[in-house]
């Protein structure tokens, strides 16, 4: 991986009981980058991110935030929960990244704002009052500024959404992950929250996006990976991946998810363009 990369993974691999979900993959991130990852259901897209923020921690293979070998720790007969939980305690990765997930995963018994100061406050031991005022910031920044004293219960599938990305960003994080964050939301409702992200994006954040949306990878991604069956198959910017896929396999998807695309130009297996080459 080239020495700029904020964020990097070689060859890792990960196993659910009988299931290779990920099949030795590889790639990294720049500080600043946007970096989309693309491909069908069951294709490892989730599983990936969850290891890029230690959420499951990979078989094989190494994964480095800066300079920092994050799975150096020997598991030495600790189970994979366990091992998963110490690794996080012990890297800087858990302060570095923060994961906006599907489902939302707010306290419902917590108002908007105390979902998003609890985190800096009791874990990040930043002052309450402080915790609070930068909460309203957020709030102010995903067009919330008024729902903070709301319980999410009372809010729209896409506001609960936007304060997710409130709260994970309250823990000022180096890189922000997002895994398919509009998938549970009404289609009236992706709108919004993909302006949020659009507009994050724009900011100059790095980025990891797990995400169904074609239109939107298109917009903000400085790359795209494309995976199918634990792989990441191809690689490339926008231009390359949605105008001139390499592979039949990610134009074939393109197709299917009615992305129009031209012929691929190689159907060879072992032709990938770039698979660790980020420059």
């Amino acid at each position: 991986m080239p020495e700029t990369s904020i964020l990097s993974a070689t060859d890792i691999v990960k196993d659910f009981k009988t299931q290779r979900a990920l099949d030795v993959c590889s790639f990294g991130v720049r500080e600043g980058e946007v970096v989309v990852i693309i491909g069908p259901s069951g294709s490892g897209k989730s599983t990936l991110l969850r290891c890029l923020n230690l959420i499951e921690v990979p078989d094989e293979g190494m994964l480095r935030l800066a300079d920092e070998d994050v799975l150096s720790m020997p598991r030495d007969g600790l189970g994979r929960k366990r091992h998963s939980n110490i690794v996080r305690a012990r890297t800087t990765l858990t302060g570095s990244t923060s994961m906006v997930f599907q489902k939302f995963n707010l306290f419902p018994h917590m108002t908007v704002l105390d979902n998003i100061a609890a985190a800096p406050h009791f874990v990040g031991s930043v002052p309450k009052e402080l915790a609070r005022k930068t909460a309203i910031d957020l709030l102010e920044r995903v067009g919330l500024a008024d729902r903070q004293s709301a319980f999410p219960a009372q809010l729209s599938g896409g506001q609960q959404q936007r304060v997710a990305i409130a709260r994970a960003l309250a823990k000022k994080p180096r890189i922000m992950l997002y895994d398919e964050p509009t998938s549970a939301l009404d289609p009236e409702l992706v709108g919004d929250v993909l302006g949020v992200i659009r507009d994050l994006a724009a900011s100059g954040m790095t980025k990891v996006i797990v995400t169904h949306e074609m239109d939107f990878a298109q917009q903000v991604a400085d790359r795209v990976l494309f995976m199918d069956k634990g792989r990441i198959i191809e690689e490339g910017t926008p231009e390359q991946i949605f105008a001139h896929p390499v592979h039949e396999r990610t134009a074939d998807f393109l197709r299917r998810v009615r992305v129009q695309v031209p012929p691929p130009i190689s159907t060879a297996d072992t032709d990938l363009r770039g698979t660790h080459d980020i420059n």
